[in-house]
């Protein structure tokens, strides 16, 4: 593989491009993101006069923040730069598929434009497909063939083994070394990865795409996804692991995990423990946490009609479990709600039953006045309250009666859909207003989790409305995966601008101990989990790279210059080794960006203490902390002598109280600072074993986090 992890040409903005964008119904501002990632990605790809090259990339966005629109911008970028062919592989569910190709044709027109600049293909296989796919490309190599008469070829292929090994079979006879090439696959994280890693075997979707690639000469394979958790911790020697990053930034009107769980918590409800079950433990009546979330949506059904003249759709998202008998009991349950409700609400005004179910919906009309300020008055949304009720389609999503269904958004406004598995991963819902997901964790992957929130969207302009009814687990969840995210995308944006291999990036992500990454059977690469509060890091191996010491103690001597040290406070009995210079204020990000960033120690432990006080800084940025320079004195710093046990690495670092002084005089050097706030210690060090000094004048390090800096890492080393 070729890494190219810096844009190494500029892609040219032609007539393909400009009207593409000029066709999109989105603001002046979003076009000119759309073009500028668009290049920034095509420009990481291999030129397409480069001819016999390949690289792998990696495009990250947010859940349902519109990256099947990249795509398609990057897409017509390469037809204007002279890619020929073109290959997209979608869904891995028929579903998916033909919801992926339906925006593939809207966006670049395929269906509606005069030019026949496109030869497009969806699971192309025949005979006929092939002699026009390689009639298509001669074109490129015809000299009598005018430029911009030279048609590209656009491949649309199902994430399935059969799909893939009929477009690899029909690749396979057509002459491709002078054929420069985009692949796109969509949601690269799931399905395309080898999930018998572990087994020292290929899954068979995987070794598709393998024979897919070796048949193109000359290509670039783009990932794209919202959770990349996985391609991030596969192998870095799979032909898979990205080897450059490009970070999508959402539309001005996207509402995240963010929006919902840091800035917009209004809009959250919690299920109540009594209204949770287990799909092998179905109660016989509906939860009342549920009905309380279907008088909302009926209510906001109802203000819709009002506000908007029912324009566009509102949708109720129901994803209670992966069986479909659990599926089913909501339906049953939410049908016979809807028809009782429209029985009711037809009797007279003065009929008992409707005077209660209107008291019901006076509940939830205030619980919507809690994030909406100019709610229409409660008898006039009271008056569409009927037919928003009985014009709904309840519809269950999953493939319980052959094959999972299509959702029809014009032929009706509002929708609830029930369903599991089918509605985690690129599945749009239009209007998605309310979200009611009474489940737990399950396994706890953190990817997985992740593509179930539907909920995120382009719903800016009505998020006072949206309801998202959660456990508190998957409230702690959503909540803590924000801060993975943003550290993560952080972490890469800040890498990327380096112009090295990704597959240099030290793998580390802030995250929750109740999560795991992602799915294990396709990371062979074990990885380390912690979390110092309270606790003092000390590095047990600093020793073992002689020009990593070197350099540790340079690092450490000229920091210790842009700080103003002064003897520590003390009982006069203590002896020089217990004599310390320190500074009680110094900037955190200071220590952090000039000393401890720049040392080069070889602990996952390390790096994931290094996480900590990033995020910390990202909250506290004039947090201040202690410095001590260990057993020295304004002209001296003695050296102190530590053995190394059996494995190598320092027994103890930290010295304890000694016992031949009077008990007050030094109570240890984990006793040392103020514990408030993080505290970093140097050690000059001489070490030794079986009674020889073997490694002289290495930095030990010591570091106290105090309980505000607790966080949740994983490190995997792949060095």
């Amino acid at each position: 593989m070729i890494s190219y992890s810096r844009n190494t040409w500029e892609p040219i903005v032609g007539s393909e491009t400009g009207e593409f964008l000029s066709s999109l119904q989105v603001d002046e501002v979003s076009k000119s993101q759309l073009l500028s990632e668009g290049k920034r990605i095509l420009g990481k790809c291999i030129e397409p006069e480069k001819l016999g090259k390949n690289t792998t990339g990696l495009v990250i966005g947010y859940v349902q923040s519109g990256k099947t629109l990249s795509f398609t911008t990057v897409a017509a970028l390469a037809r204007d730069n002279g890619f020929q062919l073109i290959i997209i592989i979608t869904g891995t569910s028929v579903q998916l598929t033909r919801q992926s190709v339906e925006r593939i044709r809207t966006d670049l027109r395929l269906a509606t434009r005069p030019d026949r600049r496109w030869a497009f293909f969806q699971n192309p296989r025949s005979a006929d497909d092939f002699r026009i796919i390689r009639d298509v490309l001669a074109e490129w190599t015809d000299v009598r063939v005018p430029k911009d008469l030279r048609r590209t070829v656009l491949i649309t292929v199902m994430k399935h083994h059969q799909h893939l090994k009929g477009l690899s079979d029909l690749m396979a006879d057509i002459p491709l070394e002078e054929v420069p090439c985009l692949i796109v696959d969509d949601e690269g994280d799931q399905a395309s990865l080898n999930t018998l890693v572990n087994a020292s075997e290929e899954s068979t979707t995987y070794r598709r795409i393998l024979a897919l690639r070796a048949k193109l000469h000359s290509h670039s394979y783009l990932q794209y996804t919202a959770t990349p958790q996985a391609p991030l911790l596969i192998n870095i020697i799979d032909t898979l692991s990205p080897e450059f990053v490009e970070i999508l930034e959402p539309g001005q009107e996207y509402t995240g995990g963010e929006e919902f769980f840091h800035n917009q918590q209004g809009v959250l409800r919690t299920i109540p423990v009594s209204d949770l079950f287990h799909d092998d433990n179905l109660p016989g009546e509906p939860p009342q946490s549920l009905i309380e979330a279907l008088r909302v949506f009926w209510l906001g059904v109802a203000l819709g009609t009002i506000i908007d003249r029912e324009h566009g759709n509102r949708t109720m998202l129901i994803h209670p479990g992966r069986r479909t008998k659990t599926h089913t009991r909501f339906a049953i349950w939410i049908n016979h709600i809807r028809d009782s409700w429209v029985t009711i609400l037809d009797l007279e005004a003065n009929d008992p039953d409707k005077i209660e179910l209107i008291q019901d919906f006076a509940t939830a009309y205030s619980d919507l006045s809690e994030t909406v300020s100019d709610l229409p008055p409660f008898d006039d949304v009271i008056g569409h309250l009927l037919r928003s009720v009985h014009n709904t389609t309840v519809i269950e999503v999953n493939a319980a009666r052959g094959k999972t269904p299509s959702i029809n958004w014009q032929n009706a406004y509002p929708y609830i859909l029930i369903g599991g598995q089918a509605m985690d991963r690129g599945f749009t819902v239009e209007g998605l207003s309310v979200m009611y997901m009474p489940r737990g964790l399950g396994v706890g992957n953190a990817d997985t989790v992740q593509q179930r929130a539907r909920f995120y969207g382009y719903k800016k302009r009505y998020l006072n409305l949206c309801r998202v009814y959660l456990s508190q687990e998957l409230r702690d969840a959503y909540s803590s995966y924000v801060d993975h995210e943003k550290s993560l995308r952080t972490q890469l944006v800040k890498f990327e601008r380096t112009g090295q291999s990704l597959q240099e990036w030290k793998r580390q992500f802030l995250l929750s101990s109740d999560l795991r990454p992602t799915r294990f059977n396709v990371v062979s690469q074990a990885f380390d989990r912690g979390n110092y509060s309270k606790r003092w890091l000390t590095v047990v191996s600093p020793h073992y790279d002689e020009v990593a010491v070197a350099s540790n103690r340079r690092i450490a001597a000229e920091f210790l210059k842009t700080v103003d040290l002064a003897p520590d406070a003390g009982h006069d009995d203590r002896s020089k080794i217990q004599r310390h210079m320190s500074t009680e204020y110094v900037e955190l990000w200071h220590v952090h960006e000039h000393l401890l960033t720049k040392l080069r120690f070889f602990e996952s432990t390390y790096t994931g203490v290094m996480l900590q006080i990033l995020n910390y800084l990202h909250r506290e940025s004039a947090a201040t902390c202690s410095v001590f320079k260990m057993s020295s004195d304004p002209v001296s710093w003695w050296f102190r002598e530590r053995g190394l046990a059996n494995n190598g690495n320092i027994s103890n670092l930290m010295q304890g109280a000694n016992p031949s002084l009077s008990r007050n005089a030094y109570s240890g050097d984990r006793s040392v600072g103020d514990k408030s706030r993080v505290i970093v210690q140097l050690h000059r060090l001489n070490l030794t074993q079986n009674g020889e000094v073997v490694a002289r004048d290495v930095l030990g390090l010591a570091i106290w986090l105090p309980s505000e800096l607790s966080a949740s890492w994983l490190v995997q080393d792949q060095s």
